[in-house]
Parts: C-alpha cells; structure tokens; sequence
C-alpha cells in the first residue's frame, strides 16, 4: 500500500465524508422541513383551541348571564308573588271587616225594624181595642138614639094626643 493507495484511501474517505456529511445535512433539512410542519400544524391547533376556549368562555358568560337574568326574575316573580298574597291577605281582611261591619249594621237595622215591628204590633193592639171600645160605644149611642128616637115618637104621640102640636117639631 503504497502512497498512491493511501492518497486514494484519503480521498475516498474524504469523499465518502462529503456524501455522509451531505446525506446527514439532508436527513437534518428533511427533520427540519418536519418539525417546521409540526410547528405550523401546533400552532394552528393551538389558534383553534384558543377559538374553541373563547367560544367556550362566551357561551359561559352568555349562559351565566341567562342565568343570572332568569335568577332575577325568579326574584322579581318572588317578590311579586309574595306582595300579591300580602295584598290578598290585606283585601281578605278588609272584607271580612267590611262584611262583619255590614252584617253589624243589618243587625242593627233589623233590631231598629223589630223594635218598630213591635211597637207598631203594639199600637195596632192599643188601636184596636179603642176600635172595639168605641164599635161598642157607637152600638150602646146607636141603641140609646133609638131608644131616645122611640121615646120622642112616644112624647110627640101623647103630645098630639094632648094637645095641638108645634109644627117643624115632628
């Protein structure tokens, strides 16, 4: 082996070097192309997912804030479920109140009417028994005129009989 060999062996290890070296260069460019590719794909995952989480966090907020409204007028619903029944409670007792006073003022009314009833019954009775006392003293003046009528008929015939007679008398 000689130095022409070993000049050759330089070479072709030189040369063999420069293949390698290149072969590993484009290996290293073809990894490069790779993880540049990898990177885009990441970094376009990466947008979405920041899409994905903002569109996530507004249709929470949209969500807390339907919840938060619905709460309010569950709220409000509340409220005014509790004041109508408190103002039914209040309208409830005024007419009650109002019932016991009008019922308070019928009684009274019907005892004013009894006691007018009453005394009218009375009346009537004390009036009736003047009717009866005075039918029966207009019957007794009745029979008396007639009797007083008969003994004047009686007078003015002894009267005629006695003696001449007053005329216009009879």
């Amino acid at each position: 082996m000689g130095a022409a060999d070993l000049v050759t062996t330089e070479m072709a290890l030189q040369l063999l070097n420069t293949v390698g070296l290149g072969l590993v260069g484009t290996g290293l460019y073809g990894v490069y192309k790779s993880l540049i590719q990898r990177s885009e794909l990441l970094a376009k995952s990466v947008n979405e997912l920041e899409k994905a989480h903002d569109a996530v966090v507004k249709t929470m907020d949209k969500r807390s804030h339907e919840i938060d409204s619905r709460f309010d007028d569950e709220k409000k619903f509340r409220g005014l479920y509790l004041s109508l029944l408190e103002d039914a409670e209040v309208h409830r007792s005024k007419i009650k109140e109002w019932k016991e006073d009008e019922l308070h003022a019928l009684q009274a009314r019907l005892e004013l009417v009894a006691a007018r009833l009453e005394q009218l019954e009375h009346d009537n009775r004390a009036l009736q028994e003047k009717y009866y006392e005075l039918e029966s003293q207009l019957g007794t003046q009745v029979a008396r005129n007639r009797f007083l009528e008969k003994q004047n008929k009686e007078f003015l015939v002894e009267l005629g009989k006695s003696g001449p007679t007053i005329r216009g008398l009879a």
